[in-house]
């Protein structure tokens, strides 16, 4: 069982986090088309759209008129690597065993 304090190096493999990168998603659009204003340079993002969860998409390369983007996530293809650190232990409650998770300070949050 695990103590306060003890340190522990979480994994995530990139399969299971945002993916292996997908060569489908990288898209050739000619310059004029992009509503950008200014200078474009490789490693901009942008979001592809006006709502917060539009897709992110990363300027890959720009070849005289036609600008390469990727529409990958920015983390796709890499492994995740978390440091965690064990802060306290405690016993869980009988409504959190009943629920099947913790809950935080201050009891339900949904």
């Amino acid at each position: 069982s695990a103590a306060a304090g003890e340190k522990t190096r979480l994994v995530v493999p990139a399969a299971k986090a945002y993916g292996e990168r997908d060569p489908d998603q990288m898209q050739r659009i000619h310059r004029a088309r992009l509503p950008i204003e200014g200078a474009l340079k490789v490693g901009d993002q942008f979001q592809t759209g006006p709502d917060r969860s539009a897709p992110v998409v990363t300027v890959a390369a720009i070849e005289g008129d036609e600008v390469v983007l990727d529409a990958n996530h920015p983390l796709a293809g890499m492994d995740l690597t978390f440091e965690v650190e064990i802060v306290t232990v405690r016993e869980a409650t009988k409504e959190e065993i009943a629920h099947g998770h913790a809950h935080g300070p201050g009891g339900h949050e949904h």
